[in-house]
């Protein structure tokens, strides 16, 4: 009788997996997207507050992987399924807040959009009679992600290599793109095909580990 009692008392193992895990993306989404940009001191308690609570959240995804493993090797398929499911949209969760506070840097089309915009619309004098490969700056224009500019290069006899650089962010391989020269270095580089001369460029100045991009 106090089996069947406590059965009936207490929410099942995968019910309270929804709303544990319901409540921390509901949380992070509130710290990342509210929150965090209305902090403007890096260096505040706030700040560290946020950044600590991120880590947590982080190791969060990580143990829900980590138990639908340890529970698939135990064989108990419906809740390893159930864990899996939840650390799916929790990771979800992580694009969901980039898109919100629109990070170009996790979305490149965004501004990948922006730079096709000014090239179709001429503001520039992009030098189209020039068949050597260059590359026409657009400073800032296409709102890139931090330490990142906007450019167009073009390149209508395709001379540059630059489709080996299609494909996501990547560190760059062609000479176009130089990576240890200053005022201007392309530590890492996201390029789009324009047309059939042209490609649109975001490079940026300092050196970051590529990250997952759903293009």
């Amino acid at each position: 009788m106090m089996k069947l009692m406590t059965r009936k008392t207490f929410p099942s193992h995968p019910v309270t997996l929804g709303f544990v895990t319901a409540a921390a993306i509901a949380l992070h989404m509130f710290l990342r997207v509210v929150v965090d940009p209305r902090i403007k001191d890096g260096l505040s308690l706030q700040s560290d507050v946020v950044a600590i609570l991120g880590i947590a959240f982080a190791l969060f995804i990580y143990g829900l992987l980590i138990a639908a493993v340890v529970l698939l090797l135990r064989r108990k398929l419906f809740l390893s399924v159930c864990y899996l499911a939840a650390c799916a949209a929790a990771y979800a969760s992580t694009f969901a807040v980039a898109s919100l506070n629109d990070n170009r840097l996790v979305f490149p089309s965004r501004s990948h959009r922006e730079i096709a915009d000014i090239y179709h619309r001429q503001d520039v004098d992009f030098d189209a009679t020039n068949r050597t490969p260059h590359l026409v700056f657009l400073d800032d224009q296409c709102h890139p992600p931090g330490g990142c500019g906007c450019w167009v290069l073009m390149d209508p006899d395709h001379r540059s290599g630059v489709e080996n650089e299609l494909g996501g962010w990547r560190r760059p391989t062609i000479p176009i793109f130089p990576q240890n020269l200053l005022p201007v270095r392309f530590a890492t580089v996201h390029v789009r095909v324009l047309d059939s001369s042209a490609y649109s460029v975001l490079g940026c100045g300092i050196d970051r580990e590529p990250p997952w991009i759903p293009d």
